[in-house]
Order: structure tokens, then sequence, then C-alpha cells
């Protein structure tokens, strides 16, 4: 479950970068959780989230 933040601090050469890019993708989730409080919970209600959720299909299927 650590991978993807050890990934990110092996691909930046410059280790405080590699710090705040971590820092930031946690930050970025915690915000996507936040951004959108409307009463429908439906996935077709989010654009954000339909964004996300496609972009980590693409990714998932371009890594197998």
């Amino acid at each position: 479950y650590l991978l993807p933040f050890y990934t990110i601090l092996r691909s930046i050469p410059n280790k405080l970068l590699g710090i705040i890019t971590m820092f930031s993708t946690i930050l970025i989730i915690i915000i996507m959780l936040f951004i959108d409080l409307g009463r429908s919970r439906g996935l077709q209600f989010r654009p954000l989230s339909k964004i996300a959720f496609f972009v980590f299909v693409a990714n998932f299927l371009v890594l197998i």
C-alpha cells in the first residue's frame, strides 16, 4: 500500500521536491473528498469523481 509513494520518491531526483509531491498527492485526495458535497451520491452527478475514476481505469489498463 506504500508502493505509489515509493514510486513517487524514486521518480523525482530532488528529495525535497519528491516529499512535496508525495504530500501534495495526499492533499489532493483529501480535497477531492470535500470538494463536492451535493445531496446526490451517485457517480453520474459528480464529474470530478467520474474523471478520476476513468483516469484510474486507464492507468490500470496501461499498466497491465
